[in-house]
């Protein structure tokens, strides 16, 4: 169930209950237990001391000739920010539910392009995780839509003008089963290559008018057209 914003301030309430409620959701990794690396003798502990850092907690061997510590935000999402964990999670919030840029500033006090290589993280690592599902779709008597898009900022008073990175992919029709993959531009070769290695022989591809499309008629496809203008 999607949580609600009310909840979040609750949980933001203190470092400690982001940090619980981080465990609970595998938003941070729970070393508690494991044996040291460095010194393979130790385990894990989860201590406090807000000299650390401004989490206040962190990680500590057990091991008294080791002592080794790691940030609590070791191999997560918030590795390797400045920003609390408390603005992180208020942002990430916000980019899911489109809220304002604006708003966001003024809510959380933070910089223009803090928010903008925040909001384009957050559809990278999307981007990332649709890739890494992505499955082979189509095959006789399926339907499936294809198109391109690019993810990014757009550039104000420049018409249409996108800055970002192309992304190409497509959906069943019926089922909703789809793939999707970073492209570095959208000539022929490049699609049609990627069509291949995700949609099977045989199936109906919908597409725009786009040049690129105009083969697949001849690649093993039955190919119709759709104009968006």
């Amino acid at each position: 169930m999607p949580i609600k914003l009310k909840d979040l301030f609750i949980i933001c309430e203190s470092v400690e209950k982001i940090i619980q409620w981080c465990f609970s959701l595998g938003l941070i990794l729970d070393l508690s237990g494991e044996v040291c690396k460095k010194c393979s003798h130790g385990h894990f502990g989860l201590r406090k001391d807000s000299s650390f850092s401004n989490d206040i907690f962190y990680w500590k061997c057990s091991n008294k000739k080791c002592n080794k510590k790691v940030s609590i935000r070791n191999g997560s999402w918030f590795q390797g920010h400045n920003l609390s964990l408390e603005k992180i999670l208020f942002i990430t919030y916000f980019w899911i539910y489109k809220i304002d840029q604006e708003f966001v500033k003024h809510q959380l006090s933070i910089c223009n392009q803090t928010i903008v290589d925040w909001y384009n993280y957050c559809r990278e690592v999307c981007i990332e995780i649709l890739e890494i599902d992505s499955e082979k779709i189509g095959g006789e008597n399926v339907i499936v839509e294809i198109d391109e898009s690019k993810f990014g900022k757009r550039k104000y008073h420049k018409g249409r003008r996108v800055e970002g990175q192309w992304v190409f992919g497509g959906i069943e029709r019926d089922s909703k089963k789809s793939f999707f993959a970073s492209v570095e531009n959208r000539t022929k070769e490049t699609l049609l290559k990627l069509i291949k290695d995700n949609i099977k022989p045989g199936t109906t591809i919908i597409s725009d008018c786009w040049k690129a499309y105009d083969c697949l008629g001849s690649e093993g496809f039955e190919h119709l057209k759709v104009n968006h203008s």
